[in-house]
């Protein structure tokens, strides 16, 4: 496209440009722009390459929307509304029935040992059985008339499906809530009115029947049962009464003072029988010394105790202690609570507190009997020697008469001690029967505590169940609604609206997204290695909207602020090293709405007001807006000056501004487009390129009229616009891979409207796009612009 080096380049008669072949063509242009910007090359601005809708943000998206929302309004209300009449015609309006159950928190009269959960678990418990499965079964299966026969489960609401589907679809279409602490709410809704209340009232029927007369039921069988145990009980407490009975009869004591008096008394005399003993005990062994009975004499030596160097006997000793009242006494106590301890260690465990008693008892007895004991033994002693030295001393007469004598006292000692014994045995059989009337009477006294706990519990129970109301009864049955329930057709309704303006809100943002729109210069920069040469403003919109007055000062703001923005972009054309060179600028946009014509004005405006002579070319042969920009009627131009059909001289008209020249576009016919195809248009941007210093180019959208690439090929370099919330970033990547592929190096962006900062910002009036050239001012300022202002 760039290829051969022959010159055969020529003008028609009048200044009528002829077409020429196309590589000597553009042979010139080729070595402008190897020298003017030797550095620049198509592939140093492609853009990296990666997911485009990385860019992405959440942000960037609602920032695009506000462009949008418009759209949003007139789309999402219509939608919005025939969704809602839709919903509001089509849902119908159901009825709703309820009846209400009175829980009761507590008793009537008074509380009894039954279980008696928490209110509020008893509460729910009974809220969850309302809707258990026995319950809706049995509600099914209640008549609701005889004539003919009809049952719950035959109402319209159950009209498919088998028992099991009927039980499910009830549990799901019956709400339970509690609209008071006390209070119970079944409710059911159903298009068909006159079953609601049917319907509710079975359940709540169902439920006292199967759930708290069951209870009740289950109430009383627990005292039956009750009352079981407590005639068991008293039976047994009978037979154990009639025990006691007997055996205070065998006792003939009614009370445990009596029997410690009749053993007391049993002692006594076992003391008294000892006492005898020891007196008999000297005068055998004295006549058995007498008649020399020395076997007698050896045995009762043999029976003497720590008192044997004075000649007195054990026996003699212990029968002498016992004469003591306070020694006997002592005994007595030793010898009832060894008796008592032995026979509570035949019946109870060691565990038992009658053993503990009792052998606190015997070791108290113990120590007290042998204190005594210490104390009065060696007068004992002493006396017990001097008896039996005087008896000793007395004649002892006859030995017939001694015989006989100890033949009477033997008989009386052996009579004494079977005495002896008789009482001991007698004294134990005491201990163990009043042992047993002990546990019999322990017993007892269970036994009634247990008799007197069931017979109170029974009362009460019994008085709770005759008289106190049920836990649960029916407050209010239901009744057939007579107003319908709108809320459900209005929930509809709103969802439908709602839903309406939901879906064009997501069609919108899906757009949204899908343009990828830019909103800051940040990610632009991340995305394209292209330079950015500056950035102009936007005028915000409440500037057209201002008084004259106002509007005057804003304009003449903004004239400033926008000549400051393009004079500085016109620097870095001029003085950057790498742009040397570059006379002939097109300026592109990759699509419609851009803002390209009106920068374009002003950029050759600025290169004029700096004293260069600049042409001004209107490239956008399909669209042209250069006559508007500077309010001159349509005119012939570049279209007519390529067809060779006009002069150059005829085809360039002046500008108030007298550095700068204007070239229409002129009527882009096939002809005019052969001619592109062809190069015809290097010819001619070469001979304006020796009468200017500049030639700045508008040029028609990249991506939409193959005519920009066309003139592109001829230019020394490219200026493409980026403006905030139109350009979209895969369109932009796309331009310059054209760009790229035609080999036409690309001078940088210009950004309308953009900063390195959050896509949300101003310039202290707002937002606006827009730019627009006033040719009755002098100095050739930018007019207020609109949003339409864009070319």
């Amino acid at each position: 496209m760039e290829t051969g080096d022959n010159d055969n380049t020529s003008a028609s008669v009048n200044g009528a440009l002829r077409v020429v072949p196309e590589g000597t063509a553009s042979r010139g242009a080729a070595k402008v722009r190897a020298k003017a910007a030797p550095s620049l090359s198509a592939r140093a601005f492609r853009a990296p390459e990666g997911d485009p809708q990385g860019y992405l943000s959440l942000l960037s998206v609602l920032h695009a929307l506000r462009l949008r929302w418009p759209w949003v309004i007139v789309l999402g209300l219509p939608l919005a509304a025939a969704l809602a009449v839709a919903a509001y015609v089509t849902v119908p309006a159901p009825y709703t029935g309820y009846a209400e159950l009175f829980c009761q928190p507590r008793r009537f009269f008074w509380k009894t040992n039954e279980d008696d959960p928490q209110f509020a678990v008893y509460k729910q418990t009974t809220m969850r059985l309302l809707k258990d499965p026995f319950v809706l079964e049995a509600a099914l299966r209640e008549t609701i008339s005889q004539e003919p026969p009809l049952t719950v489960a035959d109402l319209p609401f159950f009209a498919k499906g088998d028992d099991q589907l009927r039980v499910a679809l009830l549990s799901d279409a019956l709400r339970v809530t509690s609209p008071a602490e006390e209070f119970i709410r079944v409710e059911l809704t159903s298009p068909h009115k006159e079953e609601v209340d049917d319907i509710v009232n079975a359940v709540i029927n169902a439920f006292v029947r199967e759930v708290v007369a069951k209870e009740v039921q289950e109430r009383k069988l627990a005292l039956a049962e009750l009352q079981r145990l407590h005639d068991a009980e008293a039976e047994q407490l009978k037979i154990r009464q009639n025990q006691l009975r007997s055996l205070d009869k065998e006792l003939l004591v009614p009370n445990a003072a009596q029997s410690d008096a009749k053993r007391q008394a049993q002692l006594d005399l076992q003391l008294e029988l000892r006492k005898q003993l020891s007196l008999l005990q000297p005068q055998i062994i004295e006549l058995e010394l007498a008649l020399g009975d020395a076997d007698a004499a050896a045995a009762a030596d043999a029976e003497e105790s720590a008192a044997k160097a004075l000649s007195v006997s054990a026996e003699d000793l212990r029968n002498a202690l016992l004469s003591d009242p306070e020694y006997a006494s002592l005994m007595r106590q030793l010898r009832s609570a060894e008796t008592l301890l032995a026979e509570w260690q035949k019946r109870v465990r060691d565990d038992h507190p009658a053993i503990a008693k009792y052998s606190a008892a015997v070791k108290d007895a113990v120590a007290k009997l042998a204190a005594r004991h210490r104390a009065i033994e060696p007068a004992i002693l002493q006396d017990l020697a001097q008896r039996k030295v005087t008896v000793g001393g007395q004649p002892q007469g006859s030995l017939d008469q001694m015989a006989t004598r100890l033949k009477m006292l033997r008989s009386l000692r052996d009579r004494y001690v079977a005495e002896l014994d008789s009482l001991q045995l007698a004294e134990t059989k005491l201990a163990r029967d009043w042992v047993d009337r002990e546990a019999i009477a322990e017993e007892i006294a269970a036994l009634k505590g247990t008799v007197d706990a069931y017979a109170m519990e029974i009362r009460r129970r019994q008085v709770e169940l005759d008289n106190a109301p049920p836990a649960i009864r029916i407050h209010q049955k239901a009744r057939e609604p007579q107003v319908a329930d709108e809320r459900k057709r209005l929930l509809a309704t709103v969802g439908g609206a709602g839903a309406g303006l939901t879906l064009v809100l997501l069609v919108v943002v899906a757009l949204e997204m899908h343009a990828c729109r830019i909103s800051d210069l940040a990610a632009v920069r991340g995305r394209i290695n292209v330079p950015v040469l500056g950035s102009v403003p936007v005028i915000p919109y409440n500037v057209r909207g201002a008084t004259p007055r106002r509007q005057r000062m804003a304009a003449a703001y903004w004239r400033s602020v926008l000549s400051e923005a393009f004079d500085q972009i016109r620097t870095v054309l001029l003085h950057s090293p790498r742009l040397n060179g570059v006379k002939t600028i097109m300026v592109a946009g990759s699509g419609i709405a851009e803002g390209k014509t009106s920068t374009t004005t002003q950029l050759a405006l600025s290169l004029a007001r700096s004293g260069f002579r600049v042409l001004l070319i209107d490239g956008d042969l399909r669209r042209p807006t250069l006559e508007r920009e500077f309010n001159l009627p349509r005119q012939r131009g570049f279209c007519e000056l390529l067809a060779g059909s006009i002069s150059l001289a005829d085809a360039i008209h002046p500008s108030p501004l007298a550095e700068l020249d204007l070239l229409p576009a002129g009527s882009l016919d096939d002809n005019v487009r052969g001619l592109l195809a062809r190069g015809a248009q290097a010819q001619l941007l070469q001979s304006v390129q020796e009468r200017y210093n500049f030639v700045v180019i508008d040029s028609s959208p990249v991506l939409v009229a193959p005519e920009a690439l066309m003139i592109a090929r001829h230019v020394d370099g490219v200026i493409l616009i980026v403006r905030r919330d139109v350009t979209q970033l895969h369109k932009l990547e796309s331009a310059l891979r054209r760009f790229e592929m035609i080999g036409v190096p690309v001078l940088g962006l210009l950004a309308l409207g953009l900063r390195d900062s959050s896509p949300f910002y101003g310039y202290g009036y707002g937002y606006g796009y827009g730019y627009g050239y006033d040719p009755h001012t002098a100095e050739h300022h930018l007019e207020l612009p609109s949003e339409a202002t864009a070319g």
